[in-house]
This record gives structure tokens, C-alpha cells and sequence, in this order.
């Protein structure tokens, strides 16, 4: 998508705003399934009696922290996850409007007293991404993903919501990564609550010499909480893709904002 943005308007406009958009639109089903995978193999990690197959759940859905990640860590544990959540679930709702029709991604007045045009997202019609829609938005996410009200797009007509598209995108990509990090932080370095319960009924019984219930399910996956960093450790570099994105595009910062 930068790569198509990184041409001039000019009299190629149409096509340099149908490549990009049509770019966005594949960076959204990237992450959109991204999502959907990882969300997926979560739960056959709590969960391993249930079929990947079967299982609807994914990392884009405001009701995944409420069911799947709230009754197995502390509320402590989850503030990042929560905020970087909005971006991804902001992703589904821009994919769920490609499956209803098309996203309206035009040549638009920047947000400068100037008359340079940017390729603008157009939002308007998107009543879940509005101020005050009870989605968990706040200034901070609209002003990450480069939205402002636009001018009319035809004479006569209404102020719209918009996004710059490059903004938007690499505001999108950025955040769906540091997301993926910090879940995977999560899981990994601290054990479910149902691990630790299941974990001490066994230590009773031990002590106890009896045995554990034949007809328990089975313990979580060993590597949810497989990592138990000790006082002093350090966490180890990022893999070299990693830390080339980090130089050229800030992604996977060093530490959270």
C-alpha cells in the first residue's frame, strides 16, 4: 500500500487511488485472518478437547477478552491487550463493510490549509466507527488512524468522517503487530487460571495419596505460562525481520506506549 501512495496524484490519480485502495483492502484481509488463526488456536490451547474447525473466536472480537482472556488473568495483566484490541476490531468492521459493499476510498482535500489532495478513507457511512458509538474508541485511536471531517464530497453536501488512507493503513499494521506481541506475551509468560487450579487439586491429591478424578479434562497446553522469566532476566532481541521493521517503519517498539 505505501509502495502504490508513493506515486504522485497527478493525472495517474485514478489509478494511483484504485492500487492503494485495493492494497488496504488486502492488508485488511491479511490481518483479518491473522486474527482469526490466532484467536482459533487459543482456545484449542485452553481448550484442548475442541476442534480447531469448530471454533468461531477470534482476536478481533470485542467479546474475546470478556470470555476467553478476563476469567484466566489478572485485570493487571490486560492493558495493552485491551487497547490494542480496538485497532484489530477496527480492522473486522472495515472488512465487514468490503462483504456489504465498497469502501470509499477517494481523492479528498487534506487536512491542511493547502490544495494538496491525500487518498482519504471515507468513514461516514460506517455507523460503528462514528464518535460516541459505544466502541470503545477514543481520541487517541481516531487520532492514530489520521481521521478528521472532511469536506463535502459532493456540492451542497454534508462534512464526512475521514481517514488518510497511508495513516490509517500503517497505523493499522503497526498496531495489529505490537497486538500479536503483546498477546503472545501474555499467554506465554503467565500460566491461565485454570492451569493453576487444576495444578493445585493435583498438589492436594499428591499430599493427600489419593488420586485425581479419572473423568478430569485435560490441563491446558504446557506452553500457556511455559515462560517464567526470573528477577534480572532480559528479554532476548527480536528476530532480524523484526528489528528491520523496527528501524523502517517503528513497528514492534521496544517497550508499549
Amino acid at each position: 500500500m505505501l509502495a502504490a501512495l508513493s506515486n504522485p496524484l497527478g493525472e495517474r490519480k485514478a489509478d494511483v487511488v484504485e492500487a492503494a485502495a485495493e492494497a488496504f483492502d488486502r492488508e485488511l484481509l491479511y490481518l483479518s485472518a491473522a486474527f482469526d488463526i490466532y484467536g482459533r488456536l487459543y482456545r484449542t490451547l485452553l481448550d484442548p478437547t475442541i476442534d480447531m474447525e469448530d471454533v468461531r473466536d477470534s482476536l478481533d472480537s470485542r467479546a474475546f477478552i470478556a470470555k476467553h482472556l478476563r476469567p484466566q488473568y489478572d485485570e493487571s495483566l490486560l492493558g495493552d491487550v485491551v487497547r490494542l484490541q480496538v485497532y484489530a476490531w477496527v480492522c473486522k468492521q472495515l472488512r465487514n463493510h468490503i462483504h456489504r459493499g465498497i469502501l470509499q476510498v477517494i481523492p479528498q482535500a487534506g487536512r491542511q490549509y493547502s490544495n494538496a489532495a491525500t487518498v482519504a478513507l471515507m468513514l461516514g457511512s460506517i455507523a460503528e466507527l462514528a464518535p460516541g458509538a459505544d466502541n470503545g474508541m477514543e481520541q487517541d485511536h481516531y487520532d492514530e488512524l489520521g481521521v478528521w471531517i472532511a469536506d463535502p464530497v459532493h456540492p451542497f453536501g454534508t462534512p464526512a468522517m475521514a481517514a488518510d488512507l497511508a495513516t490509517a493503513g500503517f497505523a493499522l499494521m503497526g498496531a495489529a503487530l505490537e497486538y500479536v506481541d503483546v498477546f503472545t506475551k501474555l499467554i506465554v509468560r503467565n500460566k491461565p487460571t485454570v492451569t493453576t487450579a487444576l495444578e493445585q487439586v493435583a498438589a492436594a491429591a499428591h499430599q493427600s495419596g489419593g488420586d485425581t478424578d479419572p473423568d478430569q479434562a485435560p490441563p491446558p497446553s504446557r506452553l500457556l505460562g511455559c515462560v517464567q522469566a526470573l528477577p534480572g532476566e532480559v528479554e532476548p532481541p527480536p528476530p532480524e525481520r523484526a528489528s528491520f521493521h523496527r528501524a523502517i517503519f517503528g513497528w514492534h517498539p521496544t517497550r508499549m506506549r
